[in-house]
């Protein structure tokens, strides 16, 4: 069965919209380091959405995948040459614009799967914005997020270091094994790898400091203890973590419109 969405003709989408479940990749153009591309982010969460959207779709659940939105909000990577972002506002336009078309579109269940750690606090707001008009389940979520706990405990045991970090040993044990001829792993710094802690970031004080990737040299510490062995069992655990959490997904139920029928800014549902 298919899952990609732009290959299909409107018809066919159409017939099973109000059951199907809509994934959107988005990641970021932005650098990684000397040993890997610009599109890391939004490589990995199409391979990561096509995965496990074929994995977890089924006749009568279809998972349809579309194409993946490559920019980000990366101004932090600024000004490395090659980094292209939007800025926050504007980035949380742009996904709130896309789901709520989608929705017009007679999609009712809409996942943002994310890529970029920069996209994660804006994508989870776009929800919140479609959500609170629209009588739609919308869902977002970092690929690394879904398997926490597996995950940290291989990053823990390989000794990768924090996790999902910026171009470090886990994103590029990931290359390593989805696409191993982009990654230039001699051109990075053999440097100790920072500690990996058991509690995932969302559980903690955020802190952010200005200049925060120019001081690790625009990667994070620990690269040289990547591999593609440890790259595999990431993406294996990523896969069934996340289409196991799309299988549950696509069978919630959209709400309701509220009683009233109307949008604090006066727009019918």
């Amino acid at each position: 069965m298919s899952i990609v969405l732009a290959s299909q003709s409107s018809d066919v989408v159409g017939s099973s919209v109000e059951r199907a479940t809509l994934v959107i990749p988005i990641g970021a153009t932005e650098q990684h380091g000397p040993h890997l591309p610009l599109r890391v982010d939004a490589l990995i969460a199409e391979r990561v959405a096509h995965s496990a959207a074929a994995r977890a779709t089924t006749e009568q659940r279809p998972v349809w995948v579309a194409p993946t939105l490559a920019y980000g909000a990366s101004d932090h990577h600024l000004p490395r040459p090659g980094t292209l972002s939007l800025r926050g506002r504007t980035y949380l336009a742009v996904l709130t614009d896309l789901v709520e078309s989608a929705v017009v579109g007679g999609f009712q269940r809409i996942v943002l799967l994310n890529g970029h750690g920069g996209n994660e606090d804006l994508a989870r707001q776009a929800t919140r914005e479609v959500t609170v008009e629209r009588p739609v389940v919308v869902g977002a979520a970092g690929y690394w997020t879904l398997g926490w706990r597996a995950l940290s405990r291989i990053a823990l045991e390989e000794g990768l270091g924090g996790m999902p970090g910026h171009a470090g040993a886990f994103e590029t044990s990931l290359l390593l094994h989805l696409e191993p001829e982009v990654v230039r792993l001699e051109r990075a710094q053999d440097t100790p790898p920072e500690a990996t802690g058991p509690d995932h970031p969302a559980s903690l004080p955020w802190v952010e400091t200005h200049g925060w990737v120019e001081s690790l040299h625009g990667y994070s510490p620990g690269v040289r203890r990547a591999s593609a062995d440890i790259g595999e069992r990431l993406f294996t655990t990523i896969i069934e973590a996340t289409a196991t959490w799309l299988a549950e997904f696509a069978r919630r139920e959209a709400p309701s419109p509220a009683p009233s029928g109307r949008t604090r800014n006066g727009r019918s549902l």
